[in-house]
């Protein structure tokens, strides 16, 4: 075929321009042709002369004597590792991550030639590995338990919490976790408290997992409760999430001991339910949030190597394909001088390709770090040593009117007949930053009133008492419930006692000492962690939020609406006692402060 013939340079040419390692083997496992990407793949290859006429086994053995391959069985088994991926190498077809002792991941897809050769292309999926740990990030720094099932009714995603709560082993593969043995084998393990038998408990339990939404309160036989909701995915899968209601539970269980009327106890309860239905929500949301970014990002990924696919067979088309590119892009030779900036890469830093060309590209850097990476350029001139970002990083860049933002950067280095050049692979993250933030704030934060949640109490709480414990520093804690606020919900409305509530979190910020936190327990009730503060400092403290409440005004319908707060105060024998044993005696002050007429402070 004479014109594949005369165009085998040009071919040859477009396999060179791949982001992607390609490489050719004969029947015989011989290396007969690579492109330019390949040798520098893994750091072995760029310490030989030439890959070329290499056997594949030589090439994996020299990888596991650099050290370069990461995983127990590279490790503690070299030649069971190399029989495993001759294998793989030798089979029709196959597709395998391997993750490198550097941090990077590589995905290696092979197939076999009519001739007995083997074709492979290798490609650094580094990216997309971390997007899939974020998401198992996220979904870890829940503050409840989290769950999703397949439409096979597989496990698929799940947090540490939940795998607490159902016994979920570490190193078991997730799907191998079934809906069927799942509950069964909860129903019989003794560890859940329901009525009737076992295998009827946990057909109906499966029954309703399946219809998608529902929601059930599971009781456990160590007296604690939590909240199940089940919610349908857009796969076809079911989203399951944990909430702990062990409190709610015992406090409906007391307000029946001490006589209060049933009303009252069941209002107290919607208002609890009402915030853990909309935490569900939340999380559920979240979910499906992160889903549709991970569906984004394998989008733009395909369609990124559509677009390469394009430039190695159509060479004329590269300008059209730069001005596409979803990353910024930008070229620099090796003295630091903008050759060409991508469209993309215009909009990042806010200035035109022909306004950049020629400049040095520290013009994008913070002026410290613009300083160092020409101490960086001079030595590589001088000893060809150079600091190259072989990996995505986020570093700090600079647009064009002064505005510094996260970005995340990728640099690479290539040869032309004019020399070495980088080029540096850009995305503007600050979308993704404040994401990241805003996620971390929600896990932490009672969405009505800005003071922090439970969870959060909890774990600050946790921290301080191990300080004082170590340095032999008291520490206190008091419990806070508005006086009548149903009240107030009743005779002005739910938005009124919503202000009523923002307000008294303003009110008690404003009492409080930088290092002290305020959280707010649900419905009407706080409390507020008072780290190195004796018992009589921690009343005065008490005692004036007491008087700040009672002289704080509301205006709601035209009439001007007060309220007051009971307070129960207690210290905490740091080391000595569990931090719901000193909760509880906090929370018993304070019910002694509503018997004696409210609007008071009450030492346990």
């Amino acid at each position: 075929m004479p014109f594949l013939e005369e165009n085998i340079p040009d071919i040859l040419g477009g396999f060179d321009s791949l982001r992607t390692g390609f490489a050719v083997f004969d029947a015989d496992d011989v290396l007969i042709y690579h492109n330019e990407q390949f040798q520098y793949v893994y750091l072995s290859f760029q310490m030989l002369d030439g890959l070329l006429g290499r056997r594949f086994e030589d090439l994996l053995r020299l990888m596991l004597e650099n050290g370069e391959i990461a995983g127990k069985q590279a490790l503690d088994d070299p030649e069971d590792w190399i029989a495993w991926r001759l294998e793989n190498h030798r089979s029709e077809r196959n597709r395998i991550e391997l993750r490198l002792t550097d941090g990077r991941w590589i995905e290696v897809k092979e197939r076999r030639t009519p001739s007995g050769g083997v074709i492979g292309q290798w490609a650094d999926i580094t990216d997309a590995k971390r997007s899939a740990n974020r998401l198992e990030d996220a979904i870890k720094c829940s503050a409840d338990g989290f769950a999703i099932w397949d439409q096979a009714g597989r496990l698929n995603v799940y947090n540490e919490i939940f795998a607490e709560r159902f016994n979920i082993e570490p190193s078991r593969d997730p799907a191998s976790y079934t809906l069927r043995p799942f509950w069964s084998d909860l129903a019989n393990s003794g560890t859940v408290v329901f009525e009737g038998e076992a295998e009827a408990w946990a057909k109906e339990r499966l029954h309703a997992h399946r219809a998608g939404e529902n929601e059930c309160v599971l009781h456990f036989a160590d007296d604690t409760f939590l909240l199940l909701r089940e919610r349908a995915t857009r796969d076809g899968g079911v989203t399951m999430a944990l909430a702990d209601v062990t409190e709610l539970k015992h406090k409906e269980r007391e307000l029946r001991y001490r006589g209060q009327s049933l009303q009252a106890a069941l209002d107290e309860i919607d208002l609890a339910k009402t915030a853990l239905e909309e935490q569900a929500k939340q999380m559920v949301h979240l979910a499906e949030d992160l889903d549709e970014a991970k569906t984004r990002a394998d989008k733009e990924r395909k369609q990124a190597e559509v677009l390469q696919i394009e430039a190695m067979a159509h060479k004329e088309h590269e300008e059209a394909i730069l001005r596409t590119m979803g990353d910024g892009l930008v070229i620099a030779n090796a003295r630091g001088e903008i050759e060409k900036i991508n469209l993309a890469g215009e909009k990042i830093f806010g200035i035109s390709s022909d306004e950049a060309q020629g400049t040095k590209i520290n013009r994008f850097m913070r002026d410290e770090n613009a300083q160092e990476h020409d101490k960086s350029l001079i030595n590589y001139n001088l000893n060809k040593e150079s600091k190259i970002v072989e990996h995505p990083a986020v570093v700090v860049g600079k647009r064009e009117n002064g505005e510094e933002f996260p970005l995340e950067i990728h640099v690479t280095r290539a040869e032309s007949k004019l020399g070495p050049f980088f080029v540096a692979s850009l995305r503007d993250v600050t979308r993704r930053k404040a994401m990241e933030e805003e996620l971390i704030r929600l896990a932490n934060t009672d969405t009505l009133t800005g003071a922090a949640n439970r969870r959060a109490f909890l774990d600050a709480l946790k921290v301080e008492i191990e300080r004082a414990l170590r340095y032999d520093h008291p520490i206190c804690v008091m419990v806070c419930d508005l006086d009548h606020f149903k009240k107030i919900n009743d005779t002005y409305g739910h938005g009124v006692g919503d202000e009523v509530l923002r307000g008294f979190v303003a009110t008690t910020q404003s009492q409080l000492r930088e290092s002290d936190l305020l959280s707010r327990f649900g419905g009407e009730e706080f409390a507020v962690m008072l780290p190195e503060t004796g018992l009589e400092a921690a009343r005065k403290i008490a005692q004036r939020l007491c008087d700040a409440v009672a002289e704080t005004t509301y205006s709601a319908l035209g009439e001007e609406v007060r309220m007051t707060v009971s307070i129960g105060l207690t210290n905490i024998q740091a080391g000595r006692e569990s931090i719901s044993a000193a909760l509880n005696r906090a929370d018993a002050a304070l019910y002694d402060a509503k018997q004696e007429g409210r609007n008071r402070v009450v030492l346990a």
